[in-house]
């Protein structure tokens, strides 16, 4: 029987204390009455009563205690408000960030085993393309040869459509009929490309993308079959993609990709990805495709002499390691500031215990035990944190969506953001963690004391000694978070100002840039420089226009490739086709020999200017006028001139080599890149490009149309938009900071009233106290700061990748940020200092 009522004991456990305690030793009698007779319904019952009541009685006591917090907080809205707050956007920030994390790092690909794709480059170190774009012939070559994976390629193209209403330019992808199947992406309407449309003269179809297809066809399936008129040449509609089928960029269209094996090798253009066959590592693949690369360097040294691949998987590559870090990065910024954030609340629900020292002490008179009231704290705050967290997940919801219109222009997969299931049980596990963090202070304090003589200590010093230490520590963590983010946002806001200071190489401003597309067809060889002549002339001739000019290539815009070699050094090089003036309207300086003139036809000798540093490169520092180049093709070019170097697409990059060759010379390209030196508004000039180009062809359409200035500043959007943030949670963080000094500080003077005014009365002048309580927050502030240069020291080095012209390191940020904050810190003390000052010694101690 001794050993049945002990069973009994340990499943009454299963009960809440408090009832226990008011009904545990008569349901023990009752069980000992019941079993003596009936010791098997008596242990039915007893299981029974377990399962069905216990949960009950949980919930009960769960709900007097939900009803009490919410008294509470209505009696004293304030604290709870701040606390909401903070939450709200701590818990907001990290919900946000790590969806992002998660929808652009964690989650797979959209694709048929994602761990299996890869992305096949060319590599050529010698040259400076550490990763490249393939030439066709050489990806024929592998897909002949390889046995490790399944090679597709695609390449970036546009259409201009024509037929109803105003010229629309589309961009599209041409892709090879098994880029799709291996991807493992299945059509909503119609089917894919076959290999017989990869063949000229049977590739007149596409396949819409979704969007497309909703917008022109009202998603009608009747689209499949029509024609659209694209480039003056009708265009069969074969499918229609499935929704969020983007890949690496968002085209209206898809069309089969022709594969002429007699291109030049060294016209590298076309990205190629590739499937691992079953039971085939990624080494095994890099392995065998470095030694077709071997094979066809020794069979086509021309072309591929010192090239070989490289295969990053797919994901890798679709985000790169500049932006994953950034990602992580911001993620781990946010969980600091909710870890300061949660600092300062348990600060103020830890005063607010104190406070409510005398509360606690009757109910333990009454017999509430000090687990009981912990758990009423813990209930409170894990309240608070799951009201914060629901404010936080709106909030994140709110954010998401703006991500998308920010960061969807150069944030790899920012469509896939959602506060799927995963994100939203992250979010409620942050709150509550969060809950838990902030929350034990508080119950620790009232499990940890002894309340029951509460009533006979005087209310002014209670709580000093006894959690005084446990605030300070709080406050230190703050400080020393504060410390990292503030360091981190001050190297990349200096980062950012290096980077906005590099020369350019050209003028930007009032310079207003446009595309027009030309379709070759209609613009080949000598026809091309015509057109661009006769489009930058009418410009000229437009008042308000000050100078105007065209190109293939722009900076900081999509730019076209060509490889040139002289005296036996091979050197690839970006290469433009340019009118005349382009030199002129850009402000580009020619350092020797001329610009090109209208008389630079392929008649009198075809010419080429070279950048400064293509120039060095190919001649060191002696003169290149009327050297002979030889392109790829064999074609030989004499050196008219050599011009400045220019930053051509990221401003961190350094200038690039550059050869660019007159628009007279003939060629075909299907973007004309427009540039004009205007002084009228940003829309006139958009009114006057739009019309002088429609008196020339009205089937030209022009697009993209943008002040460089944009231009310069999208290519660091990334880089602004993190330090944006970073900055932001480091102001954030830094008020938190003072907050929590301040709290402290004023905590100690009100807890210390009487040892102040025991001071005074023996001496101690105003100045003294107010060095003493100033001493007192400078000291909590040195301490954090120390710590915070500590871990500052350690997390500044992933920022390496990230900065600009500073070192991670740097030792007058190091110095400026301590200052600061200690700065900050003493002007928090100062108010409750002054206020130590001011006490009235006589009025002090006849109060206490």
């Amino acid at each position: 029987m001794r050993f049945s009522r002990s069973i009994y004991r340990l499943l009454l456990r299963l009960y809440p204390r408090d009832f226990r305690e008011e009904y545990g030793e008569q349901m023990l009698l009752d069980f000992g009455d019941y079993a003596k007779d009936r010791p098997f319904a008596a242990w039915a019952a007893a299981g029974r009563d377990a399962l069905l009541n216990a949960p009950g009685e949980h919930v009960r006591l769960l709900a007097q205690d939900l009803r009490y917090a919410l008294r509470t907080w209505k009696r004293a809205p304030a604290l709870p408000a701040f606390a909401l707050l903070t939450l709200m956007l701590g818990i907001g920030a990290v919900t946000a960030t790590f969806s992002l994390v998660r929808g652009v790092i964690l989650k797979p690909l959209p694709y048929l085993e994602p761990d299996r794709l890869v992305r096949i480059f060319e590599s050529s170190e010698k040259q400076g393309y550490p990763q490249f774009s393939a030439s066709v012939p050489n990806y024929l070559s592998w897909r002949e040869r390889v046995r490790s994976l399944e090679l597709a390629a695609y390449s970036g193209m546009s259409f201009t459509v024509t037929g109803e209403g105003e010229p629309e330019r589309l961009e599209a992808l041409a892709c090879t009929s098994n880029f799709a199947p291996l991807l493992g992406v299945r059509m909503t309407l119609g089917r894919w490309f076959t290999e017989l449309e990869e063949q000229q003269g049977h590739h007149r179809v596409i396949v819409l993308s979704d969007a497309f297809w909703r917008s022109r066809f009202g998603a009608a399936e009747s689209a499949l079959g029509r024609s659209l008129t694209l480039n003056g040449s009708p265009y069969t509609i074969v499918g229609v993609a499935p929704p969020g089928f983007r890949f690496t960029a968002d085209p209206s269209l898809w069309t089969p990709k022709i594969l002429d094996p007699g291109e030049n090798r060294g016209n590298h253009y076309i990205t190629v990805i590739g499937r691992l066959r079953p039971g085939v590592s990624i080494g095994q693949a890099r392995a065998e495709m470095e030694a077709i690369a071997f094979d066809l360097e020794r069979q086509f040294p021309e072309s591929n002499d010192t090239w070989t691949t490289r295969i990053s998987p797919l994901d890798e590559w679709m985000v790169d390691r500049q932006v994953r870090s950034s990602l992580v990065m911001l993620l781990g910024a946010t969980f600091l500031v909710l870890l300061i954030g949660c600092a300062n609340v348990a600060n103020l629900l830890l005063a607010r215990a104190a406070a409510r020292e005398s509360e606690f002490a009757i109910r333990t008179a009454l017999g509430a035990g000090a687990v009981r009231l912990a758990r009423q704290l813990l209930t409170e705050n894990t309240l608070l944190s799951l009201a914060g967290g629901l404010l936080g997940v709106a909030a994140s919801w709110w954010i998401m969506q703006a991500s998308r219109r920010w960061l969807g222009s150069f944030l790899p997969r920012a469509e896939e953001l959602a506060l799927d299931k995963t994100v939203l049980a992250f979010a409620l596990g942050v709150c509550l963690l969060t809950g838990l963090a902030f929350g034990l202070a508080p119950a620790w304090y009232v499990f940890g004391r002894p309340l029951a003589g509460s009533l006979q200590r005087s209310g002014r010093s209670l709580s000093l000694a006894s959690h005084s230490l446990l605030r300070r520590g709080l406050v230190v963590a703050q400080i020393s978070l504060a410390v990292v983010l503030l360091i981190g946002a001050a190297l990349l806001l200096q980062s950012l100002g290096r980077l906005q200071q590099v020369p350019l190489g050209f003028d930007p401003d009032n310079l207003v840039t446009a595309r027009v597309a030309l379709p070759r067809a209609k613009y080949l060889g000598p026809k091309f420089g015509q057109a661009a002549a006769a489009i930058a002339e009418a410009l000229r001739s437009t008042p308000g226009i000050l100078s105007a000019s065209a190109a293939t290539g722009i900076p900081f815009s999509p730019i076209g490739d060509s490889s040139m070699s002289s005296g036996g050094d091979f050197a690839d090089t970006r290469s433009r086709w340019v009118e005349p003036k382009y030199f002129e309207t850009m402000l580009i300086p020619l350092i020797k020999g001329r610009h090109f003139s209208p008389t630079d036809r392929p008649e009198s000798g075809l010419k080429v200017i070279l950048s400064e540093e293509m120039s060095r490169r190919l001649f060191g520092e002696g003169n290149p006028v009327g050297r002979t180049l030889r392109a790829d093709a064999g074609t030989q070019f004499e050196v008219a001139g050599v011009v400045g170097d220019v930053r051509l697409r990221r401003l961190s990059e350094p200038p690039q080599r550059i050869a660019y060759f007159p628009a007279t010379q003939g060629g075909s390209w299907p973007n004309l890149h427009l540039v004009v030196k205007t002084r009228l508004s940003s829309t006139e000039t958009a009114d006057v490009l739009r019309r002088r180009i429609r008196e020339i062809d009205p089937h030209l359409p022009v697009f993209d149309i943008a002040a460089m200035r944009e231009r310069i500043q999208d290519s660091s959007r990334q880089a602004q938009l993190q330090t944006g943030l970073l900055t932001g949670f480091g102001l954030v963080a830094l008020t938190l900071g003072a907050l929590g000094v301040y709290a402290v500080v004023a905590f100690l003077v009100r807890s210390r009233t009487r040892e102040i005014a025991v001071r005074q009365a023996l001496g101690a002048p105003p100045r003294r106290v107010m060095a003493m309580i100033l001493g007192e927050g400078l000291r909590l502030t040195l301490f954090g700061i120390g710590l915070g240069l500590a871990g500052a020291f350690v997390t500044t080095r992933v920022l390496a990748d990230q900065l600009f012209g500073i070192h991670p390191l740097d030792t007058a940020t190091f110095g400026a940020v301590p200052l600061v904050l200690a700065v900050v810190a003493l002007v928090a003390c100062y108010v409750p200092a002054r206020r130590a000052a001011a006490i009235d010694p006589m009025s002090a101690l006849r109060t206490e």
